[in-house]
């Protein structure tokens, strides 16, 4: 929750600060719809109107259902859906053309097109009422076609919907014909039913897959007499005890029965050699006694194996054959023919039969029916003179024109703010290198008199946001005494500036403090002070054994002393990372309460990445609606990188509405 209140204050703090261009998008779409509104030439509507009075007959032949009479149809017609027929029927170029054809003199030349006209007439559905509204530029124009559309549409819409549309001769017509055509479809079917195949071809196919069974059954059975026979074998082959000859002169007893009884029925079927049939039968019909002699047993089981088998090779071949599976798939192609043709010749006799009662029915129902002239619309109320115009709405057209110039003029704030990459808020600063504002600067008029606004004017608002900018500068110092670096991400952004009056209100606080321009580039500390820039810190730097004290500067600020830049040196980055320096920051440090270094640029030159390792802090200053946040981050991440401390950031140039403090001006 708090997240989403701090969102909406962004919101409302983009609104107050694109105020004006709201407000001037707002008047300036809505002074532009009036002015388009009396430009506009007027509109006025004429209304006619026409009732809706019966709803007809209706005949419906559908034949589980009676003709209907008008009296019938009204109760359970779907009076909605032809009221909204009717209503559309009013917008259509027949009823444009016969206008036109009448009144054609009083329109314009463009207006003598169908679909010109179509564009000036609507249709509203008010219960049976239908409301024809007609928009002209003059109300004598309006109210004439609204009359004569509305008489026109009269006579259209009775046109096509009174009368019957189909008489009881026309209906004789139909029976007859129909009686005809059932007729010829009975006489189809009959001569069909004499000379169809389906039976013929049930029979067929039901033979040819019992003998196609007949050669399955015949492979099972052989399958287990080979099976059983060539058991008995093996167990013959092994050597026959004693005990076993009577058994085993038993099993081929019982093998030579089954073979006997599957040559006498299942074997028969097959076509095979008169030889083999023989050979077969023979043996079964001699071994009428049974032995016990091994050795002919053996050879016993031995001829029927072979003959078994050579029989059952020559039904698998019947099998494999195919041809009489395809005599069956051809038979039922046949059969499903004759089937089909059946079913449709029943099916015309069927609907024939339908359709001729249907209509014999409904020949005596329209006799009875009686259908009457009526009328299904009335022209009911006739137009009238508009005494004003219904367009332009002067009123209604500016409060929507300043409502969508409003919005609009939001819209481009909006984007403009998001595609505004630059740093304004303290929200900005934090969502950029996500650090705290420690101070916001307000912009101040800037003098040509050489002092810095918080000594020249203490009690402005720039000298209060100073101040301000020192409480919270000593809130997070947490040893005494501290060395500083004021730093910007690129020029022009008022570091020195910031260095100057925070010197100042830090003197001010009775702290002993030491400013050192250290910008060897574009040193400006020494115009703000009035003070010589003869000597600096750069001959403090090239001297083998300098004395501090001898750059020490006095201010006209109690308890605040400068070290100017002194001579520009050709090579400032190679100056400022002499081991010379770190022995300048002690020794300040032993003179003085706090430290100030002004520095140039961080994304210009490496001096602020130099200097940044050997202080305790570094503030980050960055103007507001001019310093982008891109730079500002990668100017945190530079002085990061080299191990320095950055304390906060100090938002510049900040407008004094924006600052939350209040300031009084002496008298």
């Amino acid at each position: 929750m708090e997240y989403e209140g701090i969102e909406l204050r962004q919101y409302l703090a983009v609104i107050r600060r694109w105020l004006w261009l709201i407000v001037l998008g707002t008047f300036l779409a809505g002074a532009t719809a009036l002015v388009v509104s009396f430009l506009t030439p007027p509109i006025y509507q004429a209304e006619a109107g026409v009732l809706i009075v019966r709803s007809g007959s209706e005949i419906v032949l559908e034949p589980r259902y009676r003709t209907l009479t008008e009296e019938d149809v009204a109760p359970i017609i779907n009076m909605q859906e032809r009221r909204k027929a009717l209503t559309a029927l009013v917008t259509n170029s027949t009823i444009g053309s016969q206008v036109i054809g009448e009144i054609g003199s009083i329109l314009e030349p463009e207006e003598g097109e169908a679909g010109m006209l179509l564009g000036m007439v609507e249709a509203k559905l008010d219960g049976d009422l239908i409301r024809i509204l007609v928009e002209a530029d003059s109300p004598e124009k309006a109210t004439t076609i609204a009359n004569a559309w509305a008489h026109a549409y009269e006579g259209y819409v009775n046109s096509l919907y009174v009368g019957t549309t189909q008489s009881p001769a026309g209906l004789q017509i139909q029976v007859d014909e129909a009686l005809g055509d059932y007729q010829e479809a009975e006489a189809a079917l009959t001569e069909f039913l004499g000379n169809n195949q389906i039976a013929t071809l049930t029979n067929e196919i039901s033979a040819k897959e019992a003998t196609l069974d007949d050669y399955y059954a015949a492979q099972r059975a052989l399958d287990r007499l080979l099976a059983d026979a060539k058991t008995l074998r093996e167990s013959l082959g092994e050597g026959v005890p004693s005990s076993t000859t009577g058994r085993n002169s038993l099993a081929l007893l019982l093998l030579r029965a089954r073979a006997s009884t599957l040559s006498s029925g299942l074997l028969v079927a097959p076509q095979v050699s008169p030889g083999q049939q023989v050979e077969l039968q023979v043996l079964l019909d001699q071994q009428t006694e049974i032995t016990e002699d091994p050795a002919q047993q053996l050879s016993e089981l031995d001829t029927l194996i072979a003959n078994l088998e050579i029989r059952l090779e020559q039904v698998l071949a019947l099998i494999d054959e195919g041809s009489l599976q395809q005599e069956i798939l051809q038979l039922q192609e046949q059969l499903e023919q004759e089937r089909a043709r059946e079913r449709d010749l029943t099916s015309a006799r069927d609907l024939g039969w339908e359709t001729y009662q249907m209509i014999a029915r409904k020949v005596a129902e329209v006799q009875m029916a009686g259908q009457t002239e009526e009328t299904l619309v009335r022209f009911a109320v006739a137009a009238t003179e508009p005494e004003s115009p219904i367009r332009p709405r002067k009123r209604l057209n500016t409060l929507l024109g300043s409502v969508v110039g409003a919005m609009l003029a939001m819209g481009a704030v909006f984007t403009l703010e998001y595609l505004d990459q630059s740093i304004t808020t303290a929200e900005d600063v934090t969502q950029a290198v996500g650090l705290p504002t420690l101070g916001s600067i307000v912009t101040f008029e800037a003098k040509s008199e050489t002092q810095p606004v918080a000594l020249r004017d203490p009690l402005s608002p720039a000298a209060e946001s100073f101040r301000m900018l020192r409480t919270r500068l000593e809130a997070a110092i947490e040893d005494t005494p501290s060395t500083f670096l004021i730093a910007s991400p690129t020029a022009m952004e008022g570091k020195s500036t910031i260095a100057a009056n925070l010197a100042v209100v830090l003197a001010q606080g009775n702290s002993s403090v030491i400013l050192v321009d250290s910008d060897l580039r574009r040193p400006v500390l020494h115009t703000l002070f009035g003070l010589p820039n003869d000597k600096g810190l750069s001959d403090f730097l090239l001297e083998d054994h300098p004395d501090l004290d001898r750059y020490l500067r006095e201010t006209e600020v109690k308890n605040l002393r400068l070290i100017t830049s002194g001579p520009l040196p050709p090579n400032p980055s190679e100056l400022l990372q002499s081991a010379r320096i770190e022995t300048l920051v002690e020794e300040l440090k032993s003179k003085a309460d706090l430290v100030l270094f002004d520095s140039p640029a961080i994304l210009a030159v490496t001096d602020a990445d130099v200097l940044g390792k050997h202080v305790d802090g570094v503030l980050l200053t960055v103007e507001a609606g001019r310093t982008q946040r891109e730079a500002t981050r990668i100017a945190g991440e530079r002085l990061a990188t080299v191990g320095s401390n950055i304390l906060g950031v100090v938002l510049n140039k900040v407008s004094p509405s924006k600052v939350s403090f209040y300031y009084y001006r002496g008298s």
